[in-house]
């Protein structure tokens, strides 16, 4: 009975392991694919940026947890993500796809600077605003 028990749980944590291998996959080969549109990406890149992706979104996955137990933990480590993701994109792209990479980067700077003072004007704390920008920030990163 015991062994039974025991194969059951394994089998059960096996399949959620597996499945959640498998969504990074599909996430990071769909993104490889919306890059590789985008920025016009040779086979060498796309293989590169595969890589890239699936680490990201693995290193997501991993500080997913964090949101309910340490949101400043979580803020620092998306902050440090998005960070690495940027030095990732910059060295594996061109001249002329990181000044593509660039132009999008600059849109996103102003969607912040805007989101922070929509919510400097309404009177919301620095904390809460720290926040808000950390999860425009993750939304960010499962794009780029």
């Amino acid at each position: 009975m015991k062994n039974a028990i025991l194969s059951f749980a394994l089998l059960l944590f096996g399949a959620v392991a597996f499945s959640q291998s498998t969504d990074e996959t599909t996430n990071a080969q769909s993104l490889t694919d919306q890059l590789t549109a985008k920025y016009n990406l040779s086979e060498k890149q796309q293989a590169d940026m595969l890589v890239v992706q699936q680490r990201k979104f693995r290193n997501m996955e991993e500080i997913e947890g964090l949101k309910k137990t340490d949101i400043l933990m979580h803020i620092q480590k998306i902050r440090a993500l998005s960070m690495a993701n940027d030095y990732e994109m910059e060295k594996l792209l061109n001249k002329e796809q990181q000044t593509i990479y660039r132009q999008s980067k600059v849109e996103f700077r102003k969607q912040k600077a805007a989101l922070y003072q929509e919510l400097k004007t309404n009177g919301v704390s620095d904390s809460q605003i720290n926040y808000k920008i950390s999860l425009l920030e993750e939304e960010a990163l499962s794009k780029i």
